[in-house]
């Protein structure tokens, strides 16, 4: 927050679907004890009234980024984009989010994700958002195996349907785990396979 001359204000570093970063502007004075102070969105002019004061200026770091996203913003769909580099198992980002974003940018890019799940439980992975002809490869990686190391993969998975449909897979794990997922071009035409993507999952119940 800035308390220059008077005026807050709070930049959200969330990210939410065609909306961006969201800055929000507080009254004009200053949060202080016992006063109440109105929090702005300009663009969808919903508002938030924060109490004030040294016992709320804790709980205020903490939550008011994310009651401010969800709540003022409107962001129903919370995303993360990957961040490179993300070309290898060792390098993999992980899945913090239901749906993240991604790029293959230029012929023979590669990325990887990681998600670690649970034994029992019923997951949908899915690839979609396609602009050319990606693929889906899921690697399953004992929770001991901390390097990564390829040759004690226990299942993989190829997913690579035609053009630009979706790519999904069901799986139950059969112990807990963790889960890799190679995002890159099907193979089929080399040098046309740079595409935008977002790969998501849900537990089935």
């Amino acid at each position: 927050m800035d308390n220059s001359q008077g005026k807050q204000s709070l930049t959200v570093s969330r990210y939410c679907f065609g909306t961006g970063p969201a800055t929000f502007s507080t009254s004009k004075q200053p949060m202080q004890k016992g006063v109440v102070s109105q929090l702005t969105n300009p663009k969808s002019h919903r508002t938030l009234k924060v109490a004030g004061g040294s016992a709320m200026k804790g709980i205020t770091k903490i939550l008011l980024p994310l009651i401010l996203c969800t709540v003022l913003a409107g962001c129903e769909d919370f995303y993360i984009s990957e961040t490179e580099p993300n070309d290898s198992f060792e390098t993999a980002n992980p899945m913090v989010a239901s749906t993240v974003k991604g790029r293959i940018s230029v012929a023979g890019d590669k990325d990887y994700w990681k998600l670690r799940v649970n034994q029992g439980e019923m997951y949908y992975f899915e690839l979609s958002g396609l602009e050319d002809d990606l693929q889906l490869a899921i690697y399953q990686f004992s929770l001991s195996n901390t390097a990564w190391d390829p040759s004690l993969v226990y299942v993989a998975y190829h997913i690579d349907h035609t053009g630009t449909q979706v790519e999904g897979k069901t799986l139950i794990p059969s112990e807990d785990m963790w889960l890799q997922f190679l995002v890159e071009g099907s193979g089929e035409h080399v040098g046309d396979e740079i595409s935008k993507y977002e790969l998501s999952y849900e537990i089935v119940e």
